[in-house]
């Protein structure tokens, strides 16, 4: 029986020991996806606007053509 419990409370200590890492891992996920977010807004944004460029410059480009 002692045998057991020992073999169980090792057991323990390695399961422990590999799940604390983890867990620490899984506190940062909001601030990473937080991050991403942000960063795709800043993206979208850039996009928007090299978007109006270019239909800008297509607009001055056909009236040059004509």
């Amino acid at each position: 029986m002692q045998k057991n419990v020992s073999q169980l409370r090792a057991a323990i200590q390695v399961l422990t020991g590999n799940v604390v890492p983890i867990i620490k891992v899984l506190d940062f996920i909001p601030e990473d996806i937080s991050a991403m977010q942000k960063e795709l807004e800043k993206w979208h944004s850039e996009a928007d606007v090299n978007n109006a460029t270019l239909q800008t410059e297509e607009r001055s480009d056909s009236c040059y053509i004509c």
